[in-house]
């Protein structure tokens, strides 16, 4: 080749990379804003149809864009269409993803990571009056997301009643792997549970959303909740661990657990006692309330069985503890060193038990806001103090009219009867005392607080009046047998008055035979808010 053609084809050469450069040059500018327009409306179509709602920012960054796109924001916020007056269905602080620009606009989109700060979900309540849909629709922007890390999020539940306070969850940390089309996807989560405090770690899997109805959408996971201080509630303390599963939706979820308490306490006395617990519970989100169906305890030695649940007032101001609580073969000993300070407690022996307990909202002590309504069965009691055992000895030989024989009598005894509990007051409409050679039946009333009492009733003694004392004091009670004896028992009507430390008996010669009249019912009905659960 001549070096006029050599000359030629370099002169030719580089008047063609100056125009490619200069084409470069002059249309990427106009390229990369195409592209950029490309990216955010894509970006905005995916979360509007993902979610069905209209989407916002106050920053969208296109900080690289080719061969990987990188997009940093703040400030983006989703809100229904249908519903313009509610909070943000989802807001974010701050945002950033990355993936590969052809990775990204392909279908499906494919989007390596997304991290989000500062987001907060507001889950409205499921909307009856729309129809469903029989069958998902396909959608037009699917997308893949590999990994999802969200941290400082919210997820509030709202409730149906709209002056209530959404059931809330302060969440640290979320993490989800492999999201998208129309699937659940793992999770992990820490997150703070506000009422008792306490931190907890779940696992398992989330959604596929459900864009219509949010509430709707399936969750389910196992968790782990640690020291839980239970002091926050009124009236109890303790610190709390509990471990478990759950599933459902998140207007419903259900949950099986255990929990384990090794000092719990009420205010009433501050002994530390432990308590461990298997339940099975219903969450619904709308409502806050929470169903227990049933709670298995474990108080020491003894077995108590509960129904009911937690419940949100009518009025909207707090919430009742309403249960119906079961002990078959319980001990007495176990229950008393919850509610006495005596140590060892002051009796041992069997107990059944049948109560509605109900504790009502508020700032007081557990016995200003306790209600029960209920039985009792105390079987083969027996005092732990020596000084009421020899006592009870005595009165036992005594009613038997074996006072000089050191062999009779028992200081073993049952107790039964009605008890209702209402602010700080228990009421007795019948007990019912048992011990060889007498039997006691009372009605009155007993203040937990005062420790005040106020007994009346009837004491049968299997022996006559006379036999019940010795020597001349025999004598002068022999005239007087016939006036007690009835039906082969001799009858005295007693009063029990003072405090229970220092208990006054008075025999009532003179006590008009009508009926003590009842106390009004605690009204555990009453207190029961209008919405159950089913």
């Amino acid at each position: 080749m001549s070096q006029t053609k050599i000359l030629r084809f370099a002169v030719g050469l580089l008047i063609l990379v100056a125009a490619v450069w200069f084409s470069i040059r002059l249309g990427w500018p106009l390229l990369r804003k195409r592209l950029s327009d490309v990216v955010r409306q894509r970006s905005i179509e995916i979360v509007r149809e993902r979610f069905e709602a209209n989407v916002s920012f106050d920053e969208f960054t296109i900080q690289q864009l080719f061969p990987r796109i990188w997009i940093a924001g703040s400030r983006a916020v989703l809100k229904k269409a249908n519903n313009p007056d509610s909070p943000p269905l989802i807001s974010v602080e701050n945002f950033s993803f990355s993936a590969l620009l052809v990775e990204f606009l392909r279908k499906p989109s494919h989007v390596e990571q997304l991290k989000l700060n500062g987001m907060r979900i507001f889950v409205p309540p499921r909307s009856h009056g729309r129809e469903e849909k029989s069958q998902p629709v396909r959608q037009r922007y699917p997308v893949i997301l590999d990994s999802f890390e969200c941290q400082q999020c919210e997820l509030n539940i709202v409730p149906k009643n709209p002056h209530k306070r959404p059931l809330h969850f302060s969440i640290h940390q979320l993490s989800m792997q492999n999201v998208g089309l129309g699937r659940s996807a793992p999770y992990s989560a820490r997150l703070t549970n506000a009422v008792p405090r306490g931190e907890i770690d779940a696992h398992g899997r989330f959604g596929p959303w459900q864009p219509e109805q949010p509430s709707l959408t399936p969750l389910s996971g196992r968790y782990r909740f640690t020291h839980a201080d239970l002091y926050p509630f009124p009236g109890i303390g303790g610190t709390l661990d509990s471990t478990g599963q759950f599933q459902g939706l998140l207007e419903r979820i259900v949950a099986d657990g255990r929990t384990s308490t090794p000092d719990f306490s009420l205010d009433v006395i501050g002994r530390l006692v432990p308590l461990d617990t298997e339940f099975h519970a219903v969450i619904d989100g709308t409502s806050g309330d929470t169903a227990l169906d049933p709670v298995r305890a474990k108080l020491l030695n003894s077995d108590i069985v509960a129904r009911g649940g937690v419940f949100g007032m009518p009025d909207g101001k707090g919430r009742a503890v309403l249960l119906d609580v079961t002990i078959d073969s319980g001990h007495l000993e176990d229950i008393l060193r919850l509610c006495v300070k005596a140590n060892p407690p002051p009796l041992l022996g069997g107990l059944r038990l049948h109560t509605q307990l109900g504790i009502l909202p508020g700032p007081g002590k557990v016995l200003e806001r306790l209600k029960l309504n209920g039985h009792f069965l105390a079987t083969a009691a027996q005092p732990t103090n020596p000084q009421i055992q020899k006592r009870l000895e005595l009165m036992s030989r005594r009613a038997e009219g074996k006072l000089g024989n050191t062999n009779s009598g028992s200081d073993v005894f049952n107790l039964n009867g009605r008890f209702l509990v209402n602010q700080s007051q228990a009421y007795f409409p019948r007990v019912n005392f048992t011990i060889s050679g007498a039997n006691l039946d009372l009605s009155g009333s007993y203040g937990l607080r005062s420790q005040q009492l106020d007994f009346t009733g009837d004491l049968q003694l299997d022996a006559k009046l006379s036999d019940t004392v010795s020597g001349f004091k025999s004598l002068l009670l022999k005239p007087f047998d016939p006036f007690f004896r009835k039906r082969g028992k001799t009858v005295l009507p007693v009063e029990i008055t003072g405090v229970r430390s220092n208990p006054k008996f008075h025999l009532q010669l003179h006590r008009k035979k009508q009926q003590r009249p009842l106390p009004a019912e605690p009204g555990l009905e009453q207190s029961r808010p209008a919405r159950v659960w089913h």
